[in-house]
């Protein structure tokens, strides 16, 4: 869901950019449309970030890499790691 909103936000750059050098663009639109675009990149990497430290602490919970999306169920007893189990199933779909 990130990443569609950064490229949303690079294709309304792109075309703000472009109205811009045609003149019929203002510079405070070219700079909101950057500052969007930039916006749309710093929440994909905090999402990423989120879905790693989820998906870490997931592992660190059974020792093994990989080893919670074995026992996903058994997270559910858990209730310190039902938010992490939800988060990281919800980012990596």
């Amino acid at each position: 869901m990130q990443a569609t909103t950064v490229q949303s936000a690079e294709r309304s750059y792109a075309i703000t950019r472009s109205r811009r050098q045609q003149g019929i663009g203002s510079q405070l639109e070219l700079t909101d449309a950057e500052l969007s675009l930039n916006q749309a990149k710093v929440n994909y990497l905090q999402a990423v970030y989120d879905y790693l430290v989820a998906t870490a602490n997931l592992e660190k919970h059974w020792a093994e890499p990989g080893a919670w999306q074995k026992n996903a169920k058994c997270a559910l007893c858990h209730p310190k790691l039902q938010m992490s189990l939800s988060y990281a199933i919800m980012q990596g779909s």
